[in-house]
């Protein structure tokens, strides 16, 4: 009777452990919810085409010039920080096998052997001695009713594609500093083209001003000013270089190489796509690795404070030998030693670190879901920021062509006045520095129209495919 009532009083102890501890078995769930007017509602964003998301074009769809291709290529290849973020997820893939493993039992070999020589000095006995062994494999399996190895599993698993996502991570950023890099050397080609073009023909105008002096319609002041003018065209054509030598090395670092000239194209024959489009905002929850990554975090911490509430639990554990022995005189394998052992451990006391460890694994859980938030937020104002330099370099696109044209158009017409003496020098010199100054703004606007739609692919996640 009393056997029947303990056995009673177990299962209702074992039941109700069960019952309040069903919390730590449940999986985290992932948010699939974004702020409203996430990425903002100006014109911009409004005008932006939504059928159509950038973030699902391949980055070598994006990027068709071969050159940078290939820049690529190499890069992701051979970049440091892309080799050690595959050495990460290779890390936490052994790490998750570990964990899927945990749930088999562990086996020990644990043979032991003595022995012992008597020389029979003492009791004039002959001298003996004796050999005795125990061959023995050891099991040990814990099990897993309170969800310490399954909790333990779901983190590493998460951590685990938090790695992956990091690692694309590091792609995208490779890819977007090369892209940034290559077409910077793009644009100060054609910077250098423009000043090699300008200085020849402020060249031609010191010549010509030359001509005007001696014929007595000029004077050296002017001719001085226009010399002064070439010079520091010259100037900026030297400083131009040295900047190409240094934007070179810096895609040689890129790509773990020594500095040598980079082969490219030219910014004239850049080829982008047109269409903007931005699709739903839900998307950068799946599209941008960096946001996938802080959830993920979320999801390792969820676990973590999932093990802190087990280790709360009994900890039950099977353990057992099994084996035979030898007694320094017969070997007889019928009489194996064979132990079983279950052992329960029910934490009572253990200086409160148990409800400590619970309460940091908790605030843990909501900084990294406050991090996510954070991200969230993040990406929504990189995605109107680039959005809003793409509408603004095509809108001053228009202008600066206007302007550049209106611009040749007086510098011609200075230069014919001036040539027929109805015009001084300081108006050339003027033309001329207004007319070089729109080109290199042109220039510079056609670079910023490639890295802001590289900034809007980016911030949407692309470039990881």
């Amino acid at each position: 009777m009393k056997l029947v009532q303990m056995k009673k009083i177990l299962i209702f102890i074992v039941a109700g452990l069960l019952l309040s501890s069903c919390h730590i078995y449940k999986k985290y769930e992932q948010t699939e919810t974004v702020p409203d007017n996430l990425l903002g509602s100006s014109e911009f964003v409004k005008q932006a085409d939504t059928a159509n998301n950038l973030a699902n074009i391949g980055w070598r769809e994006f990027f068709t010039d071969t050159y940078l291709q290939s820049l690529i290529d190499s890069a992701l290849k051979n970049n440091t920080n892309v080799l050690q973020s595959h050495l990460k997820v290779q890390e936490m893939e052994a790490a998750l096998k570990a964990s899927k493993l945990a749930y088999i039992p562990s086996l020990s070999f644990i043979p032991s052997g003595s022995w012992t020589y008597n020389n029979g000095f003492r009791s004039g006995m002959p001298a003996s001695s004796n050999l005795a062994y125990d061959v023995a494999l050891s099991a040990q399996w814990q099990i897993d009713i309170f969800g310490r190895l399954t909790n333990k599993k779901r983190q590493t698993a998460a951590l685990t594609e938090q790695a992956r996502d990091l690692e694309q991570a590091t792609q995208v950023e490779i890819i977007a500093s090369m892209a940034n890099l290559y077409y910077q050397l793009l644009m100060m080609d054609c910077e250098k083209d423009i000043l090699i073009v300008t200085e020849k023909l402020w060249q031609k105008s010191v010549e010509t001003q030359k001509a005007l002096m001696e014929a007595g319609l000029s004077n050296s002041p002017a001719v001085n000013r226009l010399e002064a003018s070439l010079y520091g065209v010259q100037v900026q054509r030297i400083d131009l270089e040295k900047s190409i030598k240094a934007y070179e090395n810096a895609i040689c670092q890129l790509l773990a190489e020594t500095p040598h000239p980079i082969a490219r194209g030219k910014l004239e024959d850049v080829s982008m796509p047109r269409e903007i489009g931005v699709g739903v905002p839900v998307a950068l929850l799946h599209n941008r690795p960096d946001v996938r990554s802080a959830q993920r975090n979320v999801e390792a911490a969820y676990y973590a404070t999932c093990q802190a509430y087990s280790e709360m639990y009994p900890n039950i554990t099977l353990q057992g030998v099994l084996g035979w022995s030898y007694n320094g005189v017969t070997l007889n394998p019928s009489q194996m030693v064979i132990n079983v052992l279950a052992q329960l451990v029910q934490p009572i006391f253990a200086q409160g670190s148990l409800r400590a460890n619970l309460k940091i694994n908790k605030a843990k859980q909501e900084e990294a879901r406050l991090a996510f938030v954070q991200s969230i937020l993040d990406a929504g104002v990189e995605v109107n920021n680039a959005l809003t330099e793409c509408q603004a370099a095509q809108s001053k696109n228009v202008l600066l062509e206007k302007q550049v044209a209106v611009l040749s158009d007086a510098y011609d017409a200075t230069n014919e006045l001036m040539n027929d003496g109805k015009t001084t020098y300081l108006e050339v010199l003027t033309a001329q520095e207004a007319y070089l100054s729109a080109q290199l703004s042109q220039v510079a606007n056609d670079y910023e129209s490639i890295t802001s739609l590289i900034s809007l692919y980016i911030a949407l996640g692309g470039g990881g495919k």
